[in-house]
């Protein structure tokens, strides 16, 4: 059976594009079975085309999406590889780091052990400082307690003359009699007095002699101490310069001369006759019975 296919406006509303709806024969059975088919046909092409459709909109989006990615990936990919670099960098520079730390770790126990020996000599120096303190300190105290013995022992003087006046005023006979044996305890009190006065001369050349230990102790942990800042300098540079031979700077003081002693004549006071000798002693008995120099007694610790 032949029939005119053609495409009319009214039957190809549900119809694919590209298919043409022929005239179907509203009696014939075999044209409806075709048209059935046919419609079978164009629905199943319908959906394969849908989903081809479908298929090919995903798989547009998986390539966009693919792109999306890639590109991610690879700025990924550069920013690991700077990373990487970065890492490989502070390696270099972790190691180069430990190196220098290697060094400067032994300069550090080298300048620890230089320091050793002038930390002893610095603490040994300061011993001997604080020893000549004491020292000048008990020479200030001997000075001073003579300074007040020779005040009793002017005071006794004094005293004596006074007395020596007094009894001239009063009685010359009594003093004719008593004369010797006044002029004999005043010239031992003066000898005393001139002893005491060359034993303060002595305590004050010590504490001159002390002064200049003091002052050489001071220049020498002076030194010390810069050498010490020397070598902590040495230490905290970068770049360690070559070693140099270490010159051990000491100063040291000398101890001034001692000038002699004046003789006993020139030290003596005008008035006193005859000086005795440094190994004399003074008679208190007679002069204690007089009641005049028992209070200056207690108050004499250089006393020989």
């Amino acid at each position: 059976m032949s029939e005119d296919v053609g495409v009319s406006n009214g039957d190809t509303g549900g119809a694919m594009p590209g298919l043409e709806v022929p005239n179907w024969c509203e009696g014939c059975a075999g044209c409806q079975a075709l048209r059935k088919e046919l419609q079978d046909k164009e629905a199943e092409h319908k959906r394969v085309w849908l989903a081809v459709k479908q298929r090919v909109i995903s798989t547009d989006l998986l390539l966009k999406q693919n792109a999306e990615y890639k590109a991610r990936y690879n700025a990924k990919a550069q920013d690991i590889l700077k990373y990487r670099q970065k890492i490989e960098e502070a390696t270099r520079q972790l190691v180069s780091t430990e190196r220098h730390c290697e060094t400067l770790q032994m300069q550090l126990d080298s300048a620890l052990k230089e320091m050793e020996p002038l930390k002893k000599r610095k603490q040994e120096l300061e011993e001997s400082q604080q020893k000549c303190k004491e020292e000048v300190e008990e020479a200030r105290d001997r000075i001073r307690a003579s300074e007040g013995l020779c005040q009793q022992y002017r005071e006794v003087i004094k005293k004596f003359e006074d007395e020596e006046a007094e009894r001239e005023a009063n009685n010359s006979s009594e003093k004719k009699v008593s004369a010797a044996k006044l002029q004999e305890d005043l010239t031992r009190v003066k000898a005393d007095l001139t002893l005491e006065k060359r034993k303060n001369r002595g305590l004050e050349r010590e504490l001159d002699r002390a002064k200049v230990m003091m002052e050489g102790l001071r220049e020498q942990i002076s030194n010390v101490q810069q050498q010490a800042g020397a070598a902590t300098h040495n230490y905290t540079s970068v770049i360690t310069p070559a070693k140099q031979p270490r010159i051990s700077r000491i100063t040291r003081t000398r101890t001034p001369k001692r000038n002699p002693l004046p003789p006993a004549s020139a030290m003596s006071c005008s008035n006193t006759p005859n000086a005795t000798s440094d190994e004399e002693e003074m008679d208190w008995s007679n002069v204690a019975n007089r009641g005049v120099l028992s209070p200056v007694m207690p108050l004499s610790p250089l006393s020989p």
